[in-house]
């Protein structure tokens, strides 16, 4: 048989597949797989498309990829860039090679698991499939916390026992100090016992009162969980690709004009 022919003959085989056949081979697929499925053809985009429907949390991680792929970030405006970096935002691409290749996804979970019974979906999944090449600032286990814009070690970060009511709440600390969060510190609550259990926490503090008293602003954030928080966060970068004529500290100087 020609190669020719043994290609025509596994493709209209290949189409034949039952639709549970085909699921369940994308369901062994991790999410880099599913996002280059996508690209093969409109039946597997139609696929893939379905079959995220059946599985909610890789569905929104399919579709926060589409968010920051065609957001408008800037990418070629040097202006813009440095911007970005001022508020410690921008690149997107903040992981490099050395933290990728050392950091063991699976391992890192099974040593949070060694110390809580459970971690929330959302997360676990985020964790052992997101491309680490698109993930915010301080979001990464493998990535070293980073002083932002403003000084984050005259403004330490809060403490558990800022929160009388949380002491008996396990949670996960979120190191993120980044532009104009600075002033806010994040959890994951990963106690099941928990009515929050896999949302995040997210607690305010006064700027003029922060540096002293560690003082805790009345408002918050509660996000519904980790995938939804990382949703905000990329919204918020999205946000800053405006056009402004004031003027603006930038990269340790001023600058008039458009950004």
């Amino acid at each position: 048989m020609s190669v020719a022919k043994f290609k025509r003959g596994t493709t209209r085989l290949f189409h034949d597949f039952p639709l549970e056949i085909f699921y369940h081979c994308l369901r062994c697929m991790p999410l880099e797989s599913l996002i280059g499925c996508r690209n093969v053809c409109k039946k597997w985009r139609h696929l893939v498309a379905s079959y995220a429907e059946e599985d909610p949390d890789r569905r929104r991680l399919l579709d926060l990829f589409d968010f920051i792929t065609k957001s408008k970030l800037p990418s070629k405006d040097s202006i813009s860039k440095a911007y970005f970096k001022s508020l410690d935002v921008y690149p997107p691409v903040i992981i490099s090679k050395q933290y990728s290749k050392s950091f063991e996804r699976r391992a890192y979970l099974d040593a949070l698991l060694a110390q809580t019974p459970v971690v929330p979906q959302a997360f676990l999944v985020w964790i052992l499939e997101w491309p680490t090449h698109l993930v915010r600032p301080n979001q990464w286990p493998a990535q070293p916390p980073r002083v932002s814009t403003y000084s984050a070690a005259t403004h330490p970060h809060l403490d558990l026992n800022d929160f009388p009511s949380l002491r008996s709440t396990s949670m996960l600390s979120i190191h993120h100090a980044t532009g104009h969060r600075t002033y806010e510190n994040a959890w994951l609550v990963i106690d099941e016992s928990s009515h929050d259990f896999g949302r995040v926490l997210v607690q305010h503090r006064r700027r003029e009162d922060a540096p002293a008293g560690h003082q805790v602003d009345s408002q918050s954030e509660l996000y519904e969980d980790w995938i939804s928080y990382q949703r905000m966060l990329w919204e918020e970068a999205d946000g800053y690709g405006r056009v402004s004529t004031v003027s603006m500290s930038l990269a340790g100087g001023d600058y008039d004009g458009d950004v």
